[in-house]
């Protein structure tokens, strides 16, 4: 865990560093500093950023919270930092951070990122199901599922 720490995000000083982050891992961006704002005013709606000791973003999680399920929803972790921690890092975060315990942790993930599926399941996820509900591009959805308790 040498050389970087994860973090709340608060406030918007490290924004435009997520957003930046955001467009290099994904090929389509959806990513804003307005979205990112927009979203983190939502309630139940969170972030938990990894930076390194001059405060740069390597990583990011968005995550909702209701009752006691974690939802991720968005993740990124710069190609020259990967298979480090990071990202697993972030998860956990998301999930000791809570003042109530937290019983699951879900994730959905089109049928072609099949490296986010393989990285989900290195975290201890398994695929519970898949979504009614198809991605924007028509690809079927699966579910992710980790038991905390």
């Amino acid at each position: 865990m040498s050389g970087w720490t994860v973090i709340p995000l608060r406030g918007s000083c490290l924004h435009g560093q997520v957003v930046e982050v955001d467009g290099i891992c994904w090929s389509e961006p959806h990513l804003s500093t307005w979205v990112l704002g927009e979203f983190l005013a939502s309630r139940g709606s969170h972030a938990v950023v990894a930076v390194d000791e001059d405060q740069e973003v390597l990583g990011y999680l968005l995550y909702t919270v209701a009752d006691t399920v974690v939802t991720l929803r968005r993740a990124g972790v710069v190609a020259s930092r990967r298979r480090q921690g990071i990202g697993r890092s972030l998860i956990e975060a998301a999930v000791t951070r809570r003042k109530r315990p937290v019983d699951g942790c879900v994730a959905t993930v089109s049928e072609y990122w099949v490296l986010a599926q393989l990285w989900l399941r290195g975290c201890g996820f398994r695929t519970f199901g898949r979504s009614s509900v198809c991605d924007e591009t028509g690809h079927d959805l699966y579910q992710f599922l980790r038991m905390e308790k």
